[in-house]
């Protein structure tokens, strides 16, 4: 067993929080502000019980019909095996898109893409100290060609904006770095400095705003982007806790389509909804739920209209279901949560938004739920494809092209 954690900073992983390796796997734990370690769930444990427990996502075999026309999409899933498998839809059904599964040098941590659905990225762990940065080119089909590489050792999470900038958290330096990507190379042109442990970074839709999630502390920290990549510190937001709590570690970050709205999640069971001001990208007016005491939520998005957001829990499973006020404010779903397997690593809706993707981690598979336009409710189906490799870790939807 390995020490993966040196004065407070945790290496961060889309999977799970990672502090320990054991036996070559990652093995979840949380530190709190005494300094005492709750470990959380074993990664071996949990594909113990996934071979034990078949279907538990799936539900009970709801027939799955066409979905409505839309924009045609292209989804990709990121696998500790290295590999990143493209799917697409078929007649309602997600498919894998021939030649599409593409291997990586170095398993990936972190998982993201382009808006305009040309390149993803991904953190890859070359070594226990070391991490890099891979680009991947989306081709004409969904085919997938690996491309420039860029070292940043204490990376831990990665975004890419629309107008060719990469943003990378650099945990062990506590700052996010900018880089310019030309000709399908990043050169980095600015940093700043970020909260303590930051572990997660999300672009505005226009790429001139930067936000970073900062889980040592609970806050949010904003910054302004200018179009060579320059950044500067526009707001830190702390998470405000109520009465009996002690701690925000938040995790993830995800915006709603109309970019007004800007979810956040916590390794501890709380789901805060900001609003993003119009003109500085500052945030407001937040409202705090707590979906479940010490849910580890390391996963949420919005659905296409943005009047609903789902969430699950990585360590015990459920995947949650809200409705979002006009304010901000969430209302459970009725018989939310749906029941699924631990490990619940990533979560999305297709663009016509009656469809939601779900991974599990302990079985390597993609689940389809089968989602009401018009309530959000979600309905689990026996649909379900493998993830295309060992170990999924995030799921992204890009147009298809």
């Amino acid at each position: 067993m390995t020490e993966r954690e040196e004065g407070g900073h945790g290496e961060g992983c889309m999977w799970w929080k990672s502090k320990t390796c054991v036996a070559g796997f990652e093995e979840c734990s949380l530190r709190d502000n005494s300094g005492s370690t709750e470990t959380r769930t074993k990664i071996l444990a949990a594909i113990v019980v996934a071979a034990v427990v078949s279907g538990c996502s799936s539900g009970g075999g709801t027939a799955v019909a066409p979905p409505p026309q839309g924009p045609p999409d292209f989804f990709f899933v990121a696998n500790l095996s290295q590999t990143i498998q493209g799917f697409d839809q078929q007649s309602g059904h997600l498919a894998v898109i021939p030649g599409s599964g593409t291997q990586i040098p170095f398993p990936p941590s972190s998982f993201t893409a382009d808006p305009q659905g040309q390149l993803l990225g991904a953190v890859e762990i070359q070594d226990i100290h070391t991490r890099q940065v891979q680009l991947v080119a989306i081709q004409a089909g969904g085919t997938l060609q690996p491309g420039a590489q860029v070292s940043v050792p204490g990376a831990v999470a990665l975004a890419l904006s629309g107008n060719r900038l990469l943003a990378v958290i650099d945990q062990d330096d506590e700052q996010v770095e900018v880089f310019s990507i030309q000709n399908g190379t990043p050169a980095m042109v600015s940093s700043a400095p970020t909260g303590q442990l930051p572990v997660d970074v999300l672009f505005s839709a226009d790429g001139k705003k930067l936000y970073v999630a900062n889980e040592f502390g609970g806050s949010i920290s904003v910054y302004s982007v200018a179009a060579n990549g320059t950044v500067q510190p526009v707001q830190t937001l702390q998470l405000q806790l109520a009465p009996g709590q002690i701690i925000a570690p938040v995790v993830r970050l995800r915006f709603n389509p109309s970019g007004d709205r800007l979810a956040a999640t916590t390794g501890m069971g709380q789901l805060y909804v900001s609003q993003v001001g119009a003109v500085d990208g500052t945030l407001s007016g937040t409202q705090e739920s707590i979906v479940a005491d010490g849910a580890n939520l390391q996963e949420v998005i919005f659905d296409p209209s943005g009047r609903n957001i789902y969430t699950g829990d990585q360590d015990n499973g459920g995947l949650y279901e809200f409705a979002v006020a006009s304010d901000g404010s969430t209302t459970p779903l009725t018989g939310s949560p749906l029941p699924t397997m631990p490990l619940l690593t990533g979560m999305v809706t297709n663009s016509a938004g009656d469809r939601l993707y779900a991974l599990n981690a302990g079985n390597s598979e993609v689940a389809t739920y089968l989602r009401d336009i018009a309530t959000g409710k979600l309905t689990a189906t026996a649909e379900v494809v493998s993830s295309g490799g060992f170990l999924p870790g995030r799921i992204v939807r890009v147009p298809a092209h």
